[in-house]
This record gives C-alpha cells, sequence and structure tokens, in this order.
C-alpha cells in the first residue's frame, strides 16, 4: 500500500504507474490524478496542441494510419462507423445544430453536443412529427436565447410553427404577439 501525494488517499502499488527514477519505483501521483492533472494539462497547452496538429497532416502519420486501415481490424472499425453514421439520425441532427449554431456564437462555451443529445434521440424515437424547439428564440425582436439545455424542448411540428418567434406559449394563448 502507498499514499498517493496529491490526494492523500492510501491505495494499493497497482494503483500507481511505474517510474525507474523513485527509490520504490512507482509514481508519487495515483494514475486517477495523474490522468487528471495531465487532461488539464492537455487541454490548456497550446504548444501541445500545434504538436497534434503538425502529427496529424505528417505524410508518416497519414500513411501510418492508411496501413491500419488497411487492415481487417481496421476495415471492421470504418464498416461500424459507416453502420452507425447512418443508423443515427438523431446524432447527425444534434452535432449539425451544434457546430452551425457554435458558428453563429450562439453556444456558450460550456456545453458539449453530447448533452444535447438526449433531446435529439427523444424526438427521433417520438416520430417525424417532433422536432427540437427553443424555449427562448435564438432570433427574435426582444431577446436571443442560446442553444444549451436550459432552452431546448421537444414540440411538434404545428406546435413550433405556432409559437414562432415568441418567447412564451402563453403569449399566444392571451393574443399578445411581439
Amino acid at each position: 500500500m502507498k499514499s498517493c501525494t496529491k490526494c492523500k488517499v492510501v491505495k494499493p502499488f497497482t494503483e500507481f504507474a511505474p517510474n525507474k527514477q523513485t527509490k520504490d519505483k512507482l509514481q508519487s501521483w495515483c494514475r486517477k490524478c495523474k490522468n487528471t492533472h495531465d487532461s488539464a494539462r492537455k487541454a490548456n497547452d497550446l504548444e501541445y496542441k500545434a504538436r497534434r496538429r503538425k502529427m496529424y497532416k505528417s505524410e508518416d502519420y497519414k500513411q501510418r494510419r492508411k496501413a491500419y486501415m488497411s487492415t481487417e481490424k481496421g476495415r471492421q472499425i470504418i464498416k461500424e462507423n459507416r453502420r452507425q453514421q447512418k443508423s443515427d439520425l438523431a446524432r447527425r441532427r444534434n452535432y449539425r445544430a451544434f457546430y452551425k449554431l457554435k458558428a453563429q456564437n450562439r453556444v456558450p462555451g460550456w456545453v458539449q453536443p453530447r448533452d444535447l443529445l438526449p433531446f435529439y434521440q427523444l424526438a427521433e424515437r417520438l416520430g417525424a412529427d417532433y422536432t427540437v424547439d427553443h424555449i427562448i428564440p435564438l432570433r427574435s425582436k426582444f431577446v436571443c436565447g442560446l442553444h444549451c439545455v436550459e432552452n431546448l424542448q421537444v414540440l411538434t411540428y404545428a406546435g413550433n410553427q405556432l409559437k414562432g418567434t415568441s418567447l412564451f406559449e402563453s403569449w399566444w394563448e392571451a393574443g399578445i404577439k411581439p
């Protein structure tokens, strides 16, 4: 048993990565702490991102990738990806809407496409008559909403058309139009 110097929890030796330079031949931080630290560092490291971009554009990487994809395992991965893309219409609609609206600066920085996917999956399960709608419209005379979880709802196409760019359904019921 060994204590992690980051989280101060005593864990079994298997929770620590090897390190030849230390006395006990193990890292001082557990794998979980090290992974969390590395992920946060890489997310903010511009040089790391530049190296990754350069690697993906290199001819060596492209040749290795092409060679791997020509193997049986690579062909299975390609086939599975294509099958999944064809069958998952909700996922495609989600990503299409997300990146289109992100380009228009209508998506907050903390929102990820996976957060919004359940709305599109629900609309897909309910049938062709349903769509994902914004409670506060993205474009209106009075306010501009955002493409985030708190601003999404699933409506019928007819209900969405009736709502238009009004803020609340009760406005229509009261006869008030913006």
